[in-house]
């Protein structure tokens, strides 16, 4: 019975001192952390329809997790906006930086753009009577254009009271009111510029009213530069080369990714952390077509989520190479190269993961 047991206890205790022997060994392994992750672009740009019917466009810059360009149009209540997509464009297609993405046009602001431009060619032709000479003709002509300024206020007078009792019972809406009160306001506008203009002829013109016009002229071409801008800026144009993507019917109106770099971003467990370092080499593995591609470790995120019951962080790593067959949304292993451990160390790593498992 003795020499059975010590029979069966010889290999125990040939694989505690084999265990001891390999613990101790001087030898080194390679350390890696494997995890899955997903490709994302290094930068996108979003245009989506906000809550309050706003058009947003974001630029996200996903490495540094910020948004470098954010603009939120938004437009008046009861003012009629449409968004036109460039039709040109189609899904999978490059476009360039600069390229015409989508138009907004708004009715309230092409009015008064229109509007602008109107004051200053009358205010202009003023100017230009007022400073040219004194003739019988002239001040006949401008007799004549005050009689019809007249006649067709009253015509627009007569216009805007029936309008006003539509108005006041709800049977017209407010654009066609505010519309013939601005017509309205500007014949009799018209009427005043005339009496002027026949009153500066007849009496001639004081240097102060020269300069009263020309200080018109100046404040209606800022007001009109104002407005200009804010219609160039309706022109939506892409701040990135990139890809469009496809999107899912709802807010989101155009998605471009910028393909020139692309992240991973993979989780990885917490006690993982302490083992990485930026610029750790990264293989990458993409399992469709077998390929592999290097990368470099960037960061680590502060925030812990839970993944299988673990605390997990994301981690980030740049891609290197070429992408040929590299899409936003792929999902790729990644293997972490932390350099050479004693075999000591790497037993220790290896409980400790399967202790926390």
């Amino acid at each position: 019975m003795y020499r059975i047991l010590s029979q069966r206890a010889i290999p125990v205790y040939l694989i505690i001192i084999i265990v001891l022997l390999v613990y101790f060994m001087p030898v080194t392994v390679p350390y890696r952390i494997k995890s899955t992750g997903k490709v994302m672009p290094a930068r996108e740009y979003i245009l989506s329809v906000g809550r309050d019917g706003q058009l947003i466009s974001n630029l996200m810059d996903n490495r540094k997790g910020v948004s470098n360009q954010f603009n939120a149009f938004q437009f008046e209540r009861g003012d009629e906006v449409s968004y036109t997509i460039n039709q040109t464009i189609t899904v999978g297609e490059e476009i360039r930086s600069g390229d015409t993405l989508a138009k907004i046009s708004s009715y309230n602001t092409q009015r008064l753009l229109v509007s602008l431009q109107g004051d200053l060619r009358v205010m202009e032709a003023m100017l230009a009577l007022y400073q040219s000479g004194e003739k019988k003709e002239v001040i006949e002509k401008a007799n004549a254009e005050l009689d019809y300024a007249l006649a067709d206020a009253d015509i627009q007078d007569s216009i805007f009271a029936r309008n006003k009792k539509l108005y006041d019972t709800q049977v017209i809406p407010d654009e066609e009111y505010e519309l013939q009160y601005r017509e309205t306001r500007l014949r009799h506008l018209q009427i005043a510029i005339n009496k002027k203009q026949l009153s500066a002829l007849k009496s001639g013109v004081k240097e102060e009213e020269i300069d009263y016009i020309l200080s018109q002229i100046d404040k209606i071409k800022q007001d009109l530069k104002i407005v200009e801008e804010q219609v160039k800026r309706h022109i939506l144009l892409s701040p990135i080369t990139g890809i469009v993507q496809h999107t899912a019917p709802g807010d989101t109106l155009l998605i471009v990714h910028d393909v020139s770099g692309y992240l991973v971003f993979m989780p990885v467990r917490f006690g993982q952390k302490k083992h990485l370092s930026p610029g750790t080499p990264v293989k990458i593995h993409i399992i469709h077509t077998r390929r592999n591609l290097n990368g470099e470790f960037i960061q680590t995120s502060n925030t812990i989520s839970f993944i299988d019951g673990q605390q997990v962080l994301m981690s980030m790593v740049l891609l290197k190479g070429s992408f040929t067959d590299v899409y936003p949304g792929m999902v790729v292993k990644c293997s972490i190269n932390c350099g050479e451990i004693t075999l000591k160390e790497y037993l220790k790593r290896f409980l400790i993961s399967v202790l926390k498992s």
